[in-house]
């Protein structure tokens, strides 16, 4: 069934079977979702329709094609919730207001967070030209993480599919507190998760795209007394969009002192979800001393996925420090686990790109790789980081409990 002829397909089931709106404009029906399941068991969601996991190839995971990082300036609270340095003076305004250029690439490379322009990715031929470099390294897929509150568009990330010639899948939900609507809080779960169902069985508004996985759904602030926080919603949320969906869940979080990182997991079991279709995003470089921690989770059934590769990195910040991930995937390799690892680089600025001097949607296949492979990875450790573990993960798989 071509793209077209699947879009039609489901908006008519929409119509036929959708017994009623839920909260956030998402429409909802047992038998609609039932037939999805059905109809998509073992297939992958891009945004141009369905594919075998045969033509997945290799893949990005966690990439962003167009994103909006920014806050608005007169939002302050929204500043502090992102724990960002609000620009209250006209020096910091300048620095704000800056535009990328090859002659202040440094100043930008200081004040990533607090520069409008690096956070804004929106230009079209940029992103096309972008893309190909992936293309032409040997890539095949790549999955778009972009949520709700970041800018999330569905027929550009589609147009950038035709013309590059590969596959994207999109994802569902909502982002971090700080870009999320004031009207979130008051949200129920099913309401979210009604939300994110309809994105992956009927398509996003009356785009008719559809979104193929689930996140990336942060996990920053797992706090559930005296009342679950905004982010443990989302998470239950995520649970019960994966059970009615079939879809994989890919998660936003770090993994600290492991607290939280566990306690996520724990309330995604308790919501029912399968942990062996959770993807626990941005393991990086300051779990270099943690190993214990990526086991217990691995253990669990979980994939990590290492999506940090190639960010700009500050002098001594560890969390993004290349060598330091290699050397813990290298670590989590020997120890039998590349069934469970990933790969990406997390490209969300303008200066990740090749074209400002980034490292772009290439660096893992041109450096990161022959890194691994120098440390003693075999081709088949390889193949599941970039083909086989993308392959399961998005494929669709209905839930046997």
């Amino acid at each position: 069934m071509n793209a077209r002829l699947f879009r039609l397909a489901w908006i008519f089931a929409a119509v036929g079977l959708a017994s009623g709106v839920s909260g956030g404009g998402a429409l909802a029906d047992e038998g609609a979702e039932a037939a999805f399941r059905a109809e998509m068991a073992g297939k992958i969601m891009t945004v141009q329709g369905p594919i075998a996991p045969e033509e997945v190839g290799i893949t990005l995971p966690h990439e962003h094609l167009f994103i909006d990082l920014s806050l608005p300036l007169d939002a302050p609270e929204r500043w502090a919730l992102s724990h960002r340095e609000y620009p209250d003076t006209e020096e910091k305004l300048a620095l704000w207001r800056m535009k990328v250029r090859l002659d202040n690439l440094a100043d930008i490379y200081r004040h990533i967070w607090v520069n409008e322009d690096v956070l804004i990715v929106e230009n079209m031929k940029e992103v096309l030209r972008e893309a190909t470099y992936f293309k032409n390294a040997g890539g095949r897929t790549l999955v778009d993480v972009t949520t709700n509150g970041l800018g999330r568009d569905p027929e550009r990330i589609a147009r950038v599919s035709a013309e590059s010639g590969l596959n994207v899948v999109m994802g569902a939900g909502w982002y971090r507190d700080a870009w999320r609507p004031e009207e979130f809080n008051a949200r129920s779960v099913n309401s979210i998760a009604d939300e994110i169902v309809s994105d992956i069985v009927y398509g996003v508004g009356e785009t008719g795209v559809h979104s193929g996985i689930i996140g990336e759904i942060p996990a920053m602030t797992v706090v559930t007394a005296p009342e679950d926080s905004d982010d443990v919603k989302q998470l239950r949320a995520a649970a019960r969009a994966s059970r009615r969906t079939g879809a994989a869940i890919t998660l936003h979080q770090w993994v600290g002192d492991g607290s939280q990182f566990m306690k996520m997991l724990d309330i995604l079991e308790e919501e029912g979800a399968d942990l062996s279709r959770v993807i626990v995003g941005h393991i990086a470089g300051d779990a270099y001393d943690k190993v214990f921690l990526l086991e217990a989770a691995l253990k669990r059934g979980v994939t990590l996925e290492f999506d940090l590769f190639g960010v700009p990195s500050p002098l001594g910040n560890p969390t993004v420090d290349n060598r330091y991930m290699g050397e813990i995937v290298s670590k989590l390799i020997e120890k039998g686990y590349s069934s469970q690892l990933l790969l990406s680089q997390d490209v969300c600025t303008k200066i990740q790109q090749r074209a400002y001097g980034g490292k772009g949607f290439d660096f893992v296949l041109a450096d990161v790789v022959p890194y691994l492979r120098a440390a003693g990875a075999t081709d088949e450790d390889i193949d599941n980081m970039l083909v086989r573990n993308p392959a399961r993960l998005l494929a669709i798989t209905p839930t046997q409990n």
